[in-house]
């Protein structure tokens, strides 16, 4: 009697492991995306003070100078996936000097993947790109710093990849350098 006792008590184990198991991943795969995003997040809001500083000294409009910096600054991760190198190119920017000319702004609109499964389609929305960035100024700025760090240059084409994806927005503001000169 008690060996049928036993040999249920193990089948009860294992059917209350496969209705909590989809769960504890669930929360395991959330706990490794919140800290992917906390990492980001300071990444890019690091590059956008950069590119702040960089537009307080010099010019306003430029896309390479950005797309570097951001690319710089996610370099450890563009290791672990290839496609974070989309979410660099895909960003956008834009510069804003205050109205007195005290102060310039950058805002920027980063990407953000998300790679826990089945949350992309519910919060994110699709980053789709059909585009070829090998021959483009961010393009070969990016390989450029790849060959600096003496990494091989990466196939910067990314036709057909889907990625979902939540735009985050950052903002960065500098004292204007060249004020009052």
């Amino acid at each position: 009697m008690s060996w049928i006792r036993l040999k249920n008590a193990k089948g009860q184990s294992a059917i209350e492991f496969v209705l909590v198991a989809p769960l504890l991943f669930f929360i395991f795969l959330g706990i490794i995306q919140v800290a992917y995003m906390s990492y980001v997040s300071f990444a890019v809001q690091r590059a956008a003070l950069a590119i702040a500083r960089a537009a307080t000294v010099g010019s306003k409009d430029d896309s390479t100078s950005f797309k570097l910096q951001l690319a710089i600054s996610l370099l450890p991760i563009v290791h672990l996936n290839q496609k974070t190198l989309l979410t660099i190119l895909a960003s956008k920017y834009t510069i804003t000097p205050s109205p007195d000319n005290q102060r310039i702004t950058a805002q920027v609109q980063y990407p953000m993947p998300i790679w826990v499964p089945l949350v992309g389609g519910v919060f994110g929305e699709p980053l789709v790109s059909s585009f070829d960035y090998n021959n483009t100024p961010e393009g070969q700025a990016i390989k450029t710093a790849f060959q600096l760090f003496g990494k091989q240059p990466p196939d910067l084409s990314f036709s057909g990849v889907h990625m979902p994806v939540v735009w985050m927005n950052y903002e960065a503001s500098t004292f204007n350098e060249a004020y009052g000169r």
